[in-house]
């Protein structure tokens, strides 16, 4: 819980300073409140409750959500996949001499 108490100070100082990364740093720590269906006001109320101060604006939270997609964590690269390898079949042809074949016409 410590480390969230001193994520939420780095923000307010974020936000204080108007840094450029505060939006960006707002959505890592709480990205399941933007992904959830709240409108602008709820999100914004939640957002400055959470960080005790009312640093949060509606122009904020519109712009972290335009642009959230592009900031997600990338997920581990994925192998591609390798079809396990298929048995040959063998066609089930019984080979003889022809020679030693009976004559068909007879």
């Amino acid at each position: 819980m410590a480390a969230m108490e001193e994520d939420i100070k780095h923000l307010r100082y974020l936000f204080q300073k108007a840094d450029v990364k505060r939006r960006r740093k707002l959505y890592e720590c709480f990205s399941d409140i933007f992904d959830s269906q709240n409108s602008y006001v709820i999100t914004v109320e939640i957002l400055n409750d959470k960080l005790g101060a009312s640093v949060v604006s509606r122009a904020d939270v519109k712009y972290i959500r335009a642009h959230c997609s592009k900031w997600q964590k990338p997920s581990t690269p994925e192998q591609p996949t390798i079809a396990p390898a298929q048995k040959r079949t063998v066609p089930k042809i019984k080979w003889t001499d022809p020679d030693q074949a009976p004559d068909p016409a007879s």
